[in-house]
């Protein structure tokens, strides 16, 4: 490691280094990694501390009273910092505004942070805090400037000794690449190699092999792999009693869990689910919270897949029930079937994923033969040289890729190349492939779990994603037709846009290179390294040369693009104050055919067609230069890293073309099934970025042609399948007409569990006085349950009000709010929530569904208002007008849905005991709330007034007698 820095960090009113301020600075000088001196003070602000920067940090407007303005310490601080280093968490923060008041423009950062998402893959976080608790690194308080430098300097000497442990060959491989440039972490690297006597080792130029730089990883060792299946020409049905036996309390299943309670209603699911295999019908299964629907189905699933000899695929939305299927579920039952069956392994099952999220090794070491690798690029090759020793499946969810540049450089790597193939793998890696290793298992496996999206992939591509099948199962179906539409839909802005074209040219180049940066000066350095004749290079250089005189023409008409598109949406009437909640939010605009014959939408067209016929050409023009110079390698002249470096070009050309195709569609061809929208950001946000999407308008038909037709059976399963006591709203939307219905109930008794509490006199949403309700229900319902509520909205910007109005009076009564977005992953505001009971936890949409907090940790859930969908939010508006009664056919049975869901995160088990309060009067006052409340189980309810809520809460969760009561 560096011998001597300085680890900094500040505190500050906001993040804005042009608008906020320093409120407190902290700094601590280490040596040989161990800390020596500290500088720390707070600094008058001159203004107001925020109220939500007081919460997070403890700062008051009295404790900076009377302290130094950051000028009078500036001079103490430059000394103490000197030339040395700065180590920060996020230290391009800390610099930014230290250099807004022209401090420290020579010194190199070091980002701790940074290094850490290299080092340490896969952490749960890498908040400054997170890190020191998993690493045991002492931190006295938090987000205080001195602790949190301490801290830091602490964590960064612990990077640096990582570093110096890392696998020989993956140290001289990212000294190697870091060669050349000026990446602030190169040193780190070089320092490590250098305490490791490795000093002399990175001279090596020639491309790297596999076996060079990862020598111990899994990917190396040979894989056994089981035969692929062979399924029987007349599939026989399962034993529908032998399988309900193994659900009793004497069962299979029973005798292998201690406590194990006997569901009546699993056992009806199970046969639900067994009956339709056998039958080869589709059914739609709703399973209340609490029945074990994933053992109902996957009892019946796998005895079937094993009898005959087949595949049946399960999907689903999240990954945490992806996770609970394939890391505890299907682990258990191949425990209890082995005993059972008398087989070892009963069954075999795997997981799999899109391309995309698996690294392609030859793709990858193709990255590392380039020359000159962007910042982006050397931090993103270390990453994956540090993970892959380590990884089993090459999966990139095992690595952190917090920015968009970091997942394109995954991109350049991962498994979904044109060039990619089972047949080339075999031939050129020997089978060392992640995908082509997944693959395999997955043909061999009795059960495989894939998610929505990766299903939909299939169907789009007539199923030449997954290996074949007959027999589905979509649990967590009510979010089937969001899956389908995120998977069909198209997103561009000018960043993403100019990224792809980068890739083949970095603009400005050309004068700094002799062959210009990206892959076509990349492929120009390489011929030159196959004694190609003179002629011959001539012609592909000059090819080269044109390609990116072409591309540097469009960097100049993508500007010009975006600005026309702006003033288009500006000369229309479309400003800051259409967002309707307010300038901090993006405006999404949707584009109409009335839009399409505005007189200025002729200036889109136009920019579009400067834009896109040169963009075209030099499409045409790529896929020449990729052909000539496959004419030169069946010729037999060779070039080092030539082959990898085509294949980039090719896929960099393909995605060019489906790019400009789908923007051509945006601007000039809509298609009749297509929702066309612009989002325009805030005042707040970066230059304002204007992206285009579009997505289906109806995928029902997709459904119905691609899932339901195709195979046998189809299992659509969830607890919330039914709107108004009905299917028929889930049936329309997906096209399954002719599917069979069943419903089993929760086991858990709501009326004995379940106070749910409408009040009579809050106001309605959008009245006066409504907000003021709102709040003072949370404060009065939060003091009451000594915290242990968890509070759902369907609005950001009422959620930060509400939070920001309630905590004041909550930390005077000892009780904590964690709130959404202000800080930390939703799994670790849930694992605060569970962990600490004086605690409110404020959550959006995401937090409606997945929320599963057993015991009393959680004894009251608020809904704050019905969860409809945004009526303007362009796709629910285009499919609003496909109905005769929008609101009754289409967003009320959407928002039953959802507020099931929400209803659903409060008792998960038979012990469970708490309180619902719903603060939306429309249930009550309005004729379609009676079938948003007919929708839920029947519990005990409280009709009153809303001041009397936290004592009948109280009363309730207690176990008192409490009157007003109704069943």
């Amino acid at each position: 490691m560096p011998r001597n820095y300085v680890s900094l960090d500040l505190e500050t009113t906001g993040l804005n280094p042009a608008r906020d301020v320093i409120i407190e600075v902290g700094a601590v000088r280490f040596v040989d990694g161990l800390p020596t001196e500290t500088f720390s003070t707070l600094i008058n602000p001159d203004r107001p501390i925020p109220y939500e920067i007081t919460m997070l940090t403890g700062i008051t407007d009295r404790d900076v009273l009377g302290k130094p303005h950051f000028t009078q310490i500036r001079p103490q601080l430059q000394r103490f910092v000197g030339a040395s280093p700065v180590v920060g968490h996020n230290v391009s923060f800390d610099l930014g505004f230290l250099r807004a008041q022209q401090l420290f423009y020579e010194n190199i950062g070091l980002d701790s942070w940074e290094l850490a998402t290299i080092l340490l893959p896969n952490m749960p976080s890498y908040s400054l805090g997170s890190l020191a608790d998993q690493l045991g690194i002492p931190m006295e308080s938090r987000h205080r400037a001195e602790h949190d430098a301490q801290a830091t300097g602490l964590l960064f000497a612990h990077l640096c000794e990582e570093a110096a442990c890392l696998p020989l060959p993956t140290l001289v491989e990212i000294n190697r690449l870091a060669s050349n440039s000026d990446w602030p972490l190169g040193p780190v690297f070089r320092e490590a190699l250098d305490a490791r006597g490795g000093a002399g080792l990175t001279s090596r130029r020639e491309p790297p092999k596999l076996e060079q730089i990862v020598p111990g990883s899994p990917l190396l060792q040979p894989l056994y792999f089981a035969e692929p299946l062979n399924p029987v020409e007349k599939p026989g049905p399962v034993d529908v009693t032998e399988l309900s036996r193994m659900l009793e309390a004497d069962g299979a299943v029973g005798r292998a869990f201690p406590g194990y309670e006997f569901r009546p209603p699993q056992v009806d699911m199970l046969k639900a689910v067994a009956t339709a295999f056998n039958q080869e019908h589709h059914l739609l299964a709703e399973a209340g919270t609490g029945t074990g629907k994933s053992l109902a189905y996957l009892l019946p699933a796998i005895a079937y897949a094993v009898k005959n000899d087949t595949r049946v695929v399960i999907s689903t939305n999240t990954i945490n029930l992806q996770d609970q299927l394939f890391q505890k579920d299907l682990p258990d039952l191949q425990r209890i079937l082995a005993d059972a069956w008398g087989q070892d392994p009963p069954f075999r099952a795997t997981l799999l994923k899109g391309r995309s999220n698996y690294l392609c090794p030859r793709r990858f070491l193709g990255l590392l033969a380039r020359p000159n690798l962007s910042q982006d690029e050397l931090r993103g090759a270390a990453r994956i040289l540090v993970w892959l020793p380590r990884t089993q499946t090459g999966d990139q969810s095992e690595l952190s890729l917090p920015f968009a540049s970091d997942r394109f450089v995954w991109s350049q790597v991962a498994a979904d190349s044109a060039g990619c193939s089972m047949e080339r793998c075999q031939r050129e890696m020997g089978g060392r492939c992640f995908l082509y290793r997944a693959r395999r298992q997955a043909e061999a496996a009795h059960i495989l779990v894939v998610n929505h999206s990766l299903l939909m992939a299939d169907a789009a591509t007539e199923n030449r994603v997954l290996p074949k099948y007959n027999h589905l199962i979509l649990d967590e179906a009510h979010h089937l037709e969001d899956a389908v539409t995120d998977q069909l839909s198209f997103r561009a802005d000018s960043q993403t846009v100019q990224r792809l074209f980068t890739t083949l040219h970095q603009q400005g180049q050309r004068a700094a290179h002799a062959t210009g940066g990206g892959l076509l000066g990349d492929v120009l350095g390489s011929l030159r390294t196959g004694r190609i004749p003179p002629e011959q290079f001539a012609v592909i250089q000059d090819h080269v040369m044109r390609l990116q005189a072409d591309v540097e023409g469009i960097y100049l008409r993508l500007d010009d693009f975006w600005q026309i598109v702006a003033e288009a949406f500006r000369d229309m009437g479309i400003a800051a104050q259409d967002r309707g909640g307010g300038a901090d939010y993006d405006l999404r605009l949707r584009i109409t055919e009335t839009m399409r014959n505005h007189p200025v939408w002729v200036g889109i067209e136009q920019g579009w067609e400067d834009l896109g016929a040169p963009w075209q050409a030099m499409t045409r023009r790529l896929d020449n230069l990729r052909g000539g110079v496959g004419k030169l390698q069946e010729a037999g002249y060779k070039a080092s890293n030539l082959e990898a470096l085509t294949e980039e070009l090719e896929v960099a050309g393909r995605e060019l073309a489906e790019l400009h195709a789908q923007m051509e569609a945006w601007v000039m061809k809509p298609a009749a099934n297509g929702v066309y929208w612009a989002e325009i950001g805030s005042e707040e946000r970066r230059a304002r970025r204007i992206s285009l999407h579009s997505a289906p308008l109806n995928v029902g038909p997709l459904v119905q042609d691609h899932i339901l037709y195709k195979n046998d059976t189809v299992i659509l399963t969830s607890a919330t399948l039914r709107a108004a006591g009905s299917f028929d709203y889930l049936r329309d939307r997906l096209q399954a007409h002719d599917a069979d219905t069943t419903t089993v109930g929760s086991p858990f008794d709501y009326k004995s569990s379940t106070l749910l509490c409408l009040p009579s006199d809050v106001p309605e949403p959008n009245a006066p006085g409504y907000q003021t309700a709102v709040e003072q229900a949370v404060i009065g319902l939060a003091k009451a349950m000594g915290g242990r509520t968890l509070v759902l909205f369907t609005s950001n910007a009422q959620m930060k009000r509400t939070a920001q109005a309630i905590a004041p009076a909550l930390t005077e009564a000892g009780i904590t709010t964690l709130t959404q977005g202000s800080g930390g992953s939703r799994h670790q505001l849930l694992e605060s929530f569970k962990s600490s009971q004086r605690t409110v936890l404020l959550g959006t949409r995401s937090f409606w569904e997945g929320v599963d907090v057993m015991g009393s940790a959680l004894s009251a859930l608020v809904l704050v208002r019905l969860p409809f969908a945004v009526p303007n939010d362009p796709i629910i508006a285009a499919r609003s007008e496909t109905f005769e009664d929008p609101f009754y056919n289409y967003q009320v049975p959407d928002a039953i849905l959802r507020f099931r869901q929400g209803f659903g995160r409060l008792i998960r088990s038979k012990t469970d005991r708490g309180v619902v309060l719903v603060l939306d009067k429309r249930v009550t006052s309005k004729g379609y709330g009676r079938l948003f409340l007919e929708s839920l189980p029947e519990c005990t309810s409280f009709r009153g007034a809303l001041r009397d809520v936290p004592a009948q809460a109280k009363g309730w969760v207690d176990g008192d007698n409490t009157p007003g009561l109704t069943p």
